[in-house]
């Protein structure tokens, strides 16, 4: 699985050891939020793709195997937020008030993560972007925001590295 996933996947495990939303053996449910319509639909589908890759190593794997969680499943509640960012708004805070879900992972646009972003803050419920990168997203002082890729703000002095030889 590509680096990404992997960080994702072990960012799961890590808040949900990190929480009492569940307890071992039981199943772990996960709010994924995506554009799988819409303009951003092929990005939707390679991200959903992405987790269900490391969703299917870990179950055959026997779940969840370590820590206090172990034997626990992870179970992806996969909502289509249609590219639009009133519409991730509202599928997060039916994941969050219908499905109880401890955590929220996904989205693909700035706009979508800002949204999906300040609904995962108002519940306390955390939220790991890995692909919005406007700023805006991690520097409102929001509590339960993490974030995996760098902020645009940070893209410039990448690229100023790589080309100077670094």
């Amino acid at each position: 699985m590509k680096r990404m996933g992997w960080i994702s996947m072990l960012a799961i495990a890590l808040v949900c050891m990190a929480t009492s939303a569940s307890v071992a053996g039981e199943v772990i449910k996960v709010g994924l939020p995506l554009p799988l319509t819409g303009i951003h639909a092929k990005f939707g589908e390679a991200i959903r793709n992405a987790y269900l890759l490391g969703l299917e190593e870990i179950t055959a794997a026997g779940g969840v195997t370590k820590g206090a969680f172990k034997g626990s499943k992870i179970e992806l509640l996969i909502e289509d937020t249609t590219s639009k960012p009133e519409v991730a708004r509202s599928a997060v805070e039916k994941l969050i008030t219908r499905d109880k879900v401890p955590m929220i992972v996904g989205e693909y646009s700035s706009s979508n993560t800002f949204a999906v972003a300040a609904v995962a803050d108002k519940f306390q419920i955390p939220y790991l972007s890995q692909t919005g990168a406007a700023d805006n997203i991690t520097s409102q002082g929001w509590k339960w925001i993490f974030r995996v890729n760098q902020p645009a703000s940070e893209y410039a002095g990448g690229l100023a590295l790589r080309g100077g030889g670094h």
